[in-house]
């Protein structure tokens, strides 16, 4: 494994940190988040998330307007760590405008999405 390849696999959400292995998606959910256009602010704590997302069914109920986030639950199926992802982004029309993709590796979301 050449140098970009490690460095690839360290930035991914999906790459276990302790075993250097795939991990499995466990579960995946949609929120709407209490940002409108033009208001998008960067959070990187993982309080925030736990206090403001809103569950949705389907992207056709986020207001419009207003952020989204999709959240992913990854597993390790070698030593169980996990970790979640949050993609966030503007729905606009049929596109997803993403703002940015947070990785939580320390177990600060399970709460949220199990």
């Amino acid at each position: 494994m050449g140098i970009f390849d490690g460095l690839l696999k360290k930035n991914r959400a999906d790459w276990c940190d302790s075993c250097k292995t795939n991990m499995t998606s466990v579960s995946q959910q949609l929120f709407w988040m209490p940002m409108t256009v033009g208001h998008y602010a960067s959070y990187k704590k993982a309080d925030y998330y736990l206090k403001n997302l809103r569950p949705v069914a389907a992207r056709e109920q986020i207001p419009a307007g207003y952020y989204a986030c999709d959240a992913r639950m990854y597993r390790c199926p070698q030593c169980g760590r996990r970790a979640a992802a949050l993609r966030n982004f503007l729905p606009v029309r049929e596109q997803e405008k993403v703002e940015e993709t947070i990785t939580f590796r320390n177990g600060e979301l399970d709460t949220l999405l199990i």
